[in-house]
């Protein structure tokens, strides 16, 4: 349970990072390609964002924005009907 706890939380902080204006937009890229950016254009990413992807690296809930699943998942609802 501890760590299921703990993966809720660190889920939580990264969605909290897709909802975040100032980073630029998120559908459609990867996190880490999202704070790379943000970075590159001096926007000051959490540096824990960067660490939960890379941490995390294969485990798509970690690397893509919930807004990019989102759109991932109702394209491929279109395309099953």
């Amino acid at each position: 349970v501890p760590g299921a706890r703990r993966r809720r939380t660190e889920l939580r902080r990264l969605q909290q990072f897709d909802l975040t204006l100032e980073y630029g937009p998120c559908v459609g890229i990867s996190r880490m390609i999202r704070w790379e950016r943000a970075e590159r254009l001096g926007l000051n990413p959490p540096p824990v964002v960067r660490n939960l992807v890379l941490r995390h690296e294969g485990d798509s809930e970690y690397e893509q924005s919930a807004r990019g699943s989102e759109e991932e998942d109702g394209a491929e609802a279109t395309t099953t009907v």
